[in-house]
């Protein structure tokens, strides 16, 4: 009885040891360049990880709005068609609601606006325009 307990304890142990080497071994650039440690950082502070995860077209375009307190938006249809701008777009500047009528427009800077609409920002070929 006590063998078996013994032998379990064992194999835990030994899996445990496992799984720790085999992080170290995956992660050890990270752990030699410091960077593990800001992992928590990442996780705990909020917006963290956009610059790796959103394209940089997107990025100032999510930044605008959000210093804008900006609720809506509608996006061209040339932008909803580049599902490369379109979804990192969408996901970047939630909670705000993508709409097909806002008073604020996405989109490229190339497109025709309609009339009403004013540019206020122009970016790496991306236009932020509002009805005025």
């Amino acid at each position: 009885m006590k063998l078996n307990g013994f032998r379990s304890n064992c194999k835990f142990i030994a899996g445990v040891v496992l799984i720790v080497l085999v992080a170290l071994a995956v992660n050890w650039e990270a752990y030699r360049s410091g960077s593990i440690g800001t992992l928590l950082d990442n996780l705990a502070t909020p917006h963290s990880g956009e610059k790796e995860a959103l394209p940089e077209r997107v990025q100032f375009v999510v930044n605008f709005l959000r210093t804008n307190r900006v609720k809506s938006i509608s996006i061209s249809p040339a932008i909803a068609k580049n599902r490369f701008i379109a979804q990192p777009l969408t996901e970047g500047v939630y909670p705000i609601i993508v709409t097909d009528s806002a008073d604020v427009l996405v989109s490229y800077s190339k497109e025709a606006l309609p009339s009403g609409i004013v540019t206020l920002r122009v970016e790496k070929g991306i236009r932020i325009a509002s009805r005025r």
